[in-house]
């Protein structure tokens, strides 16, 4: 997955989290919105790698996570 496929995705989500809101169904817009979160942060992630480098390793390890505050 690239920048601009993770950039989309967060859009989706972010939609998707407003109809879960919308309807009262806050977990599900909660999770959402967590998951889109996560997405725009590896996506700024991405943008620090450019197409023909070598990417840094402990970046990519580190960004395989799911977990916020290491990805902040």
């Amino acid at each position: 997955m690239n920048k601009s496929d993770l950039q989309t995705l967060v859009g989706i989500r972010l939609k998707e989290a407003q109809v879960l809101f919308e309807d009262r169904c806050y977990q599900g817009a909660y999770y959402l919105l967590g998951y889109a979160s996560e997405c725009s942060l590896k996506a700024c992630i991405a943008n620090q790698v450019h197409e023909n480098d070598f990417p840094n390793r402990q970046l990519a390890n580190a960004s395989h996570t799911h977990k916020l505050s290491e990805l902040i």
